[in-house]
């Protein structure tokens, strides 16, 4: 684990070491390897991660299919900044350090949340892809450790869209079309999806 939730898995292991004195768990460290030493980010991803895809279609072409412009897109990561138990106020380790290390790796800022709500204030950390190396870097990394959940749709068809933007390809018509493909491909429909890409797990 590489994040303050190590606190309560150690609360775990030491209720089972209790109640299991034959069977005793020992408490591994945090993990503090580099991001792509592991598919820890994979899981954290499928989890708490999400992606964005938004364009508008030109009015000017003269096309059938019209041109996607205004493209915007990104992975998004958030987490609350810090990791707290209402129940032991004793207990409140602060986020930052491990979303800064993701947003490094990223190539990315780290951006502080602060939203005030109807009966609330939201505070957070927040991770986005917005610039070409960050996207470069994530699917790099999603090559290595690909998502195995139904968000490994949005992902991959997420790339493709990248691949079609950064190659300018968008603008053809062939393009138009994969580019509407992929863009449908993106939310999961067990019409449409399959799952084949288990067969290629990982070894954890």
């Amino acid at each position: 684990m590489r994040t303050p939730k190590i606190e309560a898995l150690y609360r775990l292991i030491k209720w089972w070491n209790i109640e299991n004195p034959t069977k005793y768990i020992s408490k591994l460290e945090l993990d503090l390897s580099s991001i792509d030493h592991n598919s820890w980010l994979s899981g954290f991803a499928e989890a708490d991660g999400n992606y964005y895809l938004k364009w508008d279609k030109s009015k000017k072409s003269k096309s059938v299919i019209s041109r996607p412009i205004n493209i915007i897109y990104y992975f998004r990561l958030s987490q609350r900044q810090y990791f707290k138990r209402k129940v032991d106020p004793d207990i409140i380790v602060s986020n930052k350090i491990f979303m800064g290390k993701i947003a490094k790796y990223l190539k990315t800022e780290l951006i502080n949340i602060n939203r005030t709500r109807v009966s609330w204030t939201e505070k957070g950390y927040l991770i986005k892809t917005d610039r070409v190396e960050s996207k470069n870097k994530l699917f790099s990394y999603f090559d290595n450790y690909p998502l195995f959940g139904y968000k490994y749709f949005a992902c991959s068809n997420l790339k493709n869209i990248h691949h079609l933007i950064l190659t300018s390809e968008y603008k053809t018509e062939y393009g138009k079309l994969k580019f509407e493909e992929y863009s449908n491909l993106m939310k999961y429909d067990s019409m449409k999806h399959n799952w084949s890409h288990l067969n290629k797990f990982y070894d954890i």
